[in-house]
């Protein structure tokens, strides 16, 4: 992810107050660079039939009949490397029951059912790979730990998942740039403890990123753009981390958080969703410093209880309803709303606390309000945001008393 800077909101009104501005930026990949990538020469790599191990000393046999460098300790893994794999069929890679260390970088696979597959195995690391045009899945990792897979690109999977980590624990997902996936880019099953961070992904069929009983997980800075459904989606997950992640456009929701409980949902930036922002059907959230923006439902919708919402800014949101419809829904119990910023709700504060002198309610009919409603935007270290301008005066009292009103 390479340096973007996104304006959010610039509204060209009379304004006699300067504007709030938040400075800083999130970074996004470079599409000459991700273009270059696709279009590689073939020429850069060493044409190789594909590669089945199916234990140690398999691996053994087969790096010294193919000279692979390494020995498989943790100073010296085995490396594949640079080779061009093109097949129908089976899956171009395929290492199962292993506990050595392992690289597999610099290859250009192609085709197959599954890009890659590993299948219980340990101390592997696919990294600076490109996998493209498979059948079912760009890179299977099941019943494994501690796999690393960094820095590749997964692009044009006509399968269901562009990475696949199904009863795998430890292990990290970053750096990688999925696209044009007919499914999930990147989906958890009985995964926990693992980190998806700092990826790029866009134009997937299913959810940008998905997991589903998978549990204290780390989703962090992630880019995800035209999802067909949510950018983020956890089911039956608990205590996950989803942080500082850019989210949108999204047809429908830009995090959707299903039966899961105790999660940290900071710092996110959710825009153009065509649902909600922010959808929360599980107990015990902290939803804290997030921008909700430009959401086609409200941009927070809490169907649970005991969640702690707070510091988010709600900004142009609402827009399948009236300008009056409330911007955020409260159908659970006990939950804290308090201390976010509502762009429509930022006047008056004669004791210039910083604090909106009149509560915002969001709930008329059993009165529930945020008391704390705050007058300025929270800061975001992803964007900048232009507030929307408000006329201090003349306000509509003077003009009244100015007309003799």
């Amino acid at each position: 992810m390479k340096g973007k800077t996104v304006i959010l909101l610039c509204l060209t009104l009379l304004i006699l107050c300067p504007l709030t501005t938040i400075s800083c930026c999130i970074d996004s990949p470079n599409a000459v660079q991700t273009q270059e990538i696709m279009n590689i020469s073939i020429l850069s790599y060493e044409e190789s039939l594909p590669i089945h191990i199916s234990n140690n000393s398999d691996f053994v046999n087969q790096a010294s009949a193919n000279s692979w460098d390494g020995n498989g300790s943790v100073s010296d893994p085995y490396i594949i490397e640079n080779l061009n794999i093109t097949v129908s069929g089976n899956s171009p890679i395929q290492i199962g029951n292993t506990t050595v260390f392992f690289e597999v970088r610099g290859c250009l696979i192609v085709g197959g059912s599954t890009g890659i597959l590993l299948q219980n195995v340990t101390n592997a690391k696919i990294w600076n790979t490109i996998i493209r045009y498979t059948d079912s899945c760009g890179l299977l990792v099941t019943e494994s730990e501690s796999v690393l897979v960094t820095n590749n690109t997964i692009y044009g999977i006509s399968g269901t998942e562009g990475v696949y980590s199904l009863g795998s624990d430890h292990c990290e997902f970053s750096n990688n740039t999925i696209v044009a996936v007919s499914g999930w880019g990147i989906l958890l099953d009985y995964s926990n403890n693992c980190s998806i961070t700092d990826n790029y992904l866009g134009s997937t069929a299913y959810d940008g990123i998905g997991l589903r009983d998978s549990s204290e997980n780390n989703i962090t800075l992630n880019e995800i753009s035209h999802s067909h459904l949510s950018g983020i989606k956890l089911g039956n997950s608990h205590r996950c981390n989803i942080e500082q992640n850019f989210v949108g456009p999204s047809v429908t929701d830009g995090i959707s958080v299903e039966a899961s409980s105790n999660c940290r949902i900071v710092d996110n930036v959710l825009y153009l969703s065509g649902g909600y922002s922010l959808d929360i059907a599980g107990n015990s959230n902290q939803i804290i410093r997030n921008t909700f923006y430009e959401s086609w439902m409200q941009g927070l919708r809490c169907q649970s209880n005991n969640n702690n919402v707070t510091q988010n800014n709600f900004i142009q949101n609402n827009l399948a309803f009236s300008e009056f419809a409330t911007w955020l829904v409260d159908l659970g119990i006990n939950n804290d709303i308090a201390g976010n910023y509502y762009e429509i709700w930022t006047w008056p504060d004669e004791n210039e606390d910083d604090i909106v002198d009149t509560p915002y309610l969001y709930n008329d009919v059993s009165g529930l309000s945020d008391n704390e409603p705050h007058v300025k935007v929270f800061q975001t270290d992803l964007m900048h945001i232009l507030t929307q301008p408000r006329l201090i005066y003349p306000n509509v009292q003077s003009l009244a008393i100015n007309s003799g009103g």
